[in-house]
C-alpha cells in the first residue's frame, strides 16, 4: 500500500489532533500495511508533498517545544473519503 495513504489516513482518523513524524511513523509501521517499514524521513517527505502539491495537510510548530506537527485539512479528509476511509 502507499504510504502517503495510510499517512493521510492517521491524520483523518484523529482529525482534531496535530502530531509528530514519529507518531506517524510508529502507528504506520504497526499497522502493517506497507512492504516496508516507513522512516521519519520518508514520512516528511510524504507530509511535505501532501502540505505544497495537494493542500491535505498543514504543518504547525508547537509554541511550546518548537517541534513540528502536522494535521489534516478539509481537502485531506476528502481525498481521504474518496479512497475509502482507510482506519490507521
Amino acid at each position: 500500500m502507499n504510504s502517503r495513504k495510510i499517512v493521510l489516513a492517521y491524520l483523518a482518523n484523529r482529525r482534531t489532533g496535530a502530531f509528530a513524524e514519529r507518531a506517524i511513523v510508529q502507528v504506520a509501521n504497526r499497522a502493517g500495511l506497507l512492504n516496508k517499514p516507513l522512516t521519519e524521513a520518508e514520512c516528511f517527505e510524504d507530509l511535505r508533498w501532501m502540505a505544497n502539491s495537494m493542500r491535505w495537510v498543514d504543518m504547525i510548530t508547537d509554541p511550546e517545544s518548537g517541534a513540528a506537527l502536522w494535521s489534516v485539512m478539509d481537502e485531506g479528509m476528502r481525498r481521504w473519503n474518496l479512497d475509502g476511509r482507510l482506519a490507521v
